[in-house]
């Protein structure tokens, strides 16, 4: 019946959006998103930009910062469990390895410094991408010709200039 084709295209579209609701990692090697407050808001700090960590999310808050700041940090990266299952026709058919649980501590810091009342420069020092593996028992690892363990550990330094423009005011027109 009509109803029940309805139900089941609603159904389907809200299963669409729950599945779609999450943020997605560069293949399992972004860190997570740098700042206490932001993620305490689970991510929408973009508008509201009220600490050093601007810099990466809308340098242009921290033209609105009143006073010179300074923000560091380490996060936590931590790969539980990882297998390895050998099947045809790759490498290692029918074998399995299990990873070693890696830990990894991902700095970072974020400085606003005023240049006058409403000129503000911002530099932000963060990990965007970070990785680390290796395997519990590499010697017996059907892989072990191609890699054994790997890092991946990148830095990036992020200058900002911000500049706050008073008396500029955006308004619909009527026609």
């Amino acid at each position: 019946t009509g109803q029940s084709r309805l139900k089941s295209i609603a159904l389907a579209c809200s299963l669409g959006l729950l599945l779609a609701g999450g943020p997605l990692g560069a293949a399992g090697f972004t860190a997570p998103d740098p700042g206490i407050k932001a993620m305490g808001l689970a991510g929408a700090f973009t508008a509201q930009a009220s600490d050093p960590t601007a810099s990466f999310y809308n340098p242009g808050g921290l033209a609105l910062l009143k006073k010179g700041k300074l923000t560091a940090g380490l996060a936590a990266d931590y790969l539980n469990e990882s297998q390895y299952q050998g099947v045809a026709p790759g490498i290692g058919e029918g074998t399995t390895g299990q990873q070693k649980k890696a830990f990894t501590l991902l700095p970072h810091l974020y400085t606003v410094l005023p240049l006058g009342e409403k000129l503000k420069l911002g530099v932000a020092v963060y990990t965007p991408y970070s990785f680390k593996t290796g395997w519990d028992d590499p010697g017996t690892f059907a892989g072990r010709y191609l890699a054994t363990r790997g890092q991946l550990q990148s830095y990036d330094v992020n200058p900002n200039v911000s500049w706050k423009i008073d008396g500029v005011r955006l308004r619909e027109r009527n026609t």
